[in-house]
C-alpha cells in the first residue's frame, strides 16, 4: 500500500535522476496539454473490435508512436531503475503490446498522478492494440 506522499517523493526521484542523466523529463502531474473535456476522467468499457482491421488500424508512425513518447515516455525509457519496461521503439513496444492493452484498457496507465491520455489517444491506442499492432 502506497503512503500518501509516495507518487510525489516517486516523481521527485525520478526527475532528479533524469536531471542527473541529462533526460528531458516529462511532467507527472499538472497540465497535460488536452483540453480538459477531451480527457478520458473515468475508466470507460470502449474496447474497440477487431471488425475494420487493419484498414482502420492507426498508424504506427506517426500517430502511435507520438502517443507512446508524450504519454509513456517519461518513466519506460532505457535504464530507468523504476520501470523494466522500455517503450523506445516499434519492437519494445510491440514486446509489450498485450500488457499495454490491459493497462491502457483497465486505465492503470497512465498512472493517476502523469497527464491522461484524451479521448482520442486512448482510442487510437486500444485500436491499434486490437488490430495486431500492425507496424504500418
Amino acid at each position: 500500500m502506497r503512503g500518501v506522499g509516495a507518487a510525489p517523493v516517486r516523481a521527485g526521484r525520478l526527475a532528479v535522476l533524469a536531471a542527473y542523466a541529462g533526460l528531458a523529463v516529462l511532467p507527472a502531474c499538472g497540465d497535460s496539454g488536452a483540453d480538459p473535456e477531451e480527457v478520458v476522467d473515468s475508466c470507460p468499457n470502449d474496447l474497440p473490435t477487431d471488425v475494420d482491421c487493419p484498414a482502420a488500424a492507426p498508424q504506427y508512425s506517426p500517430v502511435v508512436s507520438r502517443i507512446v513518447t508524450e504519454r509513456c515516455g517519461g518513466c519506460h525509457y532505457q535504464d530507468n531503475p523504476f520501470s523494466s519496461q522500455v517503450f523506445v521503439d516499434y519492437d519494445g513496444i510491440y514486446a509489450a503490446r498485450r500488457s499495454m492493452l490491459t493497462q491502457v484498457y483497465g486505465c492503470n496507465m497512465p498512472p493517476a498522478e502523469a497527464p491522461q491520455l484524451t479521448v482520442q489517444e486512448r482510442g487510437a491506442l486500444l485500436k491499434w492494440f486490437t488490430c495486431g499492432a500492425p507496424q504500418n
